[in-house]
């Protein structure tokens, strides 16, 4: 099929389905050479498919995962802390009803910690509060900025998303000063 006759099908809705972003059709892929030639008539974002004519696909359901397969949220905690040995939560992000598939969790800290010899303890969880995985670090000196990262692959099977950091000092009365806290969920595929 010509590049013109693709475009005025595509502007007719003749061609109700399409693969974009690994979305699977039944009647046409596009590729990159052809949506290059008809470019300047044919745009295709979010907003236009269904303009285009991708109703089928729309009214199916099959491509309502090019919002999900986008999906990157997060949450930001900045200027707290703590003098207490006891966990507390110092930052937390969910996802309700998350898609399956293969999910990034990342973690990122940056504080000080008043006292040396002594350690700042964080605990990450990604199911809620159930499990943790449990960190802790010394700083050399008082006035060290310490920084930690920790992220990795998740399978997700669906459902919710409940990512949650907790801090603490090791003795009452040190000063666990968090700079920064960041959680970020970004959906893979």
């Amino acid at each position: 099929m010509a590049d013109r006759e693709i475009s005025d099908k595509l502007s007719s809705g003749e061609i109700v389905q399409m693969k974009i972003g690994g979305v699977d059709s039944d009647h046409l892929v596009v590729v990159a050479s052809q949506l290059k030639a008809v470019a300047d008539e044919v745009i295709v974002n979010a907003d236009d498919i269904a303009v285009l004519g991708v109703k089928q696909g729309l009214q199916e359901g099959r491509l309502d995962t090019l919002e999900t397969l986008a999906l990157y949220e997060y949450s930001k905690v900045n200027g707290v802390s703590t003098t207490d040995n006891t966990y507390a939560p110092l930052n937390a992000l969910s996802v309700i009803s998350a898609e399956a598939g293969i999910y990034e969790f990342k973690f990122t800290l940056v504080y000080t910690y008043s006292t040396t010899n002594k350690s700042a303890y964080f605990r990450m969880s990604n199911d809620g509060g159930t499990t943790w995985v449990e960190v802790r670090r010394e700083a050399k000196d008082s006035t060290d900025v310490m920084t930690g990262d920790f992220s990795y692959p998740h399978q997700h099977n669906g459902g919710d998303i409940d990512l949650i950091i907790e801090y603490k000092t090791e003795s009452t009365g040190d000063t666990l000063n968090v700079m920064g806290s960041n959680i970020v969920i970004e959906r893979k595929k």
